[in-house]
């Protein structure tokens, strides 16, 4: 998510309410650090310590039982995830006109996918991603009382209804070679014999944070999480990382994976352009949909 700020300037009315928490900020010294698809963030300091203040970027995305589940998860997760890795003290805000924030204090840290990690720290970085994707996978669903996490199907819940949003838009050829790619996704699923588990969602370099020394300091929007198949945070290492980098996280993590894992990364990391060229469109980024209008042309000729 954090990509390339847009310098959109943080409304005032947010600013007011998140003053009421935080009255020492002062607006001339907001700065955004990151905007994604739904989401726009911005950097303020209390006189004391940064905070991360995560607006919606339009009122579709405003509704308030997303936001207040994402802040209750994460004060779930801070008792249950190593300290600095997950968003730390969230808080909800709303303004008076009914718009809404999420708070939390600010992780001191580089995206993922805007450094290059030396050769001497890759294994460390592996251990430590697979640490959190074990602690993150064995948070208990039955305590999750009271938090609403959607229990995702990731064919019939996601990529199906996409593949028809995106008919339009990718021509005959493509629209055939993905719907043969989730009909063996399907054969592959029945087979599929795992629990279901707490899952991050949108793994990315743009949603992890390593420190000056190239250790994960944090993992950030948690906006998609789900009850899911866990290949999907394995197949999220793949957006920005190689295979390699994902069979070290593999190697460490502490779970078993059945004989059909990789088959469903292959299939998740196959089917990703199909989100930017379904909902990218939300977010006025024409370029990024014709980026995978082409990758997945690609895909499609390679698998004629």
């Amino acid at each position: 998510m954090l990509a390339n700020a847009d310098n959109v300037p943080l409304a005032e009315n947010i600013f007011r309410s998140v003053q009421i928490v935080l009255p020492a900020i002062k607006y001339k010294n907001v700065e955004q650090i990151g905007v994604g698809m739904n989401r726009r963030v911005y950097k303020v300091f209390d006189g004391q310590m940064y905070w991360t203040v995560s607006t919606a970027r339009s009122t579709f995305y405003s509704e308030i039982n997303s936001f207040e589940q994402e802040v209750k998860l994460l004060n779930h997760l801070q008792n249950q995830i190593s300290s600095g890795i997950t968003p730390q003290d969230a808080q909800l805000i709303e303004s008076q006109d009914g718009h809404f924030a999420i708070i939390y204090r600010y992780i001191d840290g580089r995206n993922l996918n805007s450094v290059t990690i030396p050769d001497f720290k890759i294994d460390t970085l592996a251990v430590q991603i697979a640490d959190f994707f074990h602690q993150l996978h064995s948070v208990s669903i039955d305590n999750l009382t009271g938090i609403d996490i959607p229990k995702i199907n990731l064919l019939d819940d996601h990529y199906i209804p996409m593949l028809e949003i995106a008919k339009s838009d990718i021509g005959n050829h493509i629209y055939e070679y993905l719907k043969n790619l989730q009909e063996k996704f399907r054969d592959i699923g029945s087979n599929y014999s795992q629990s279901k588990v707490l899952e991050h969602g949108d793994i990315s370099g743009a949603h992890l944070f390593v420190d000056s020394e190239y250790n994960l300091c944090g993992v950030v929007d948690f906006g998609d999480v789900m009850i899911s198949d866990f290949a999907i945070d394995f197949a999220g290492i793949l957006n920005d990382m190689s295979i390699d980098f994902l069979d070290k996280v593999m190697i460490n993590y502490n779970h078993s994976f059945d004989r059909y894992f990789f088959k469903r990364v292959e299939f998740l990391i196959n089917m990703a352009p199909l989100f930017d060229i379904a909902y990218k469109g939300l977010a006025h980024n024409s370029n990024k949909k014709a980026e995978a209008v082409h990758k997945l042309k690609q895909l499609a000729n390679a698998n004629i």
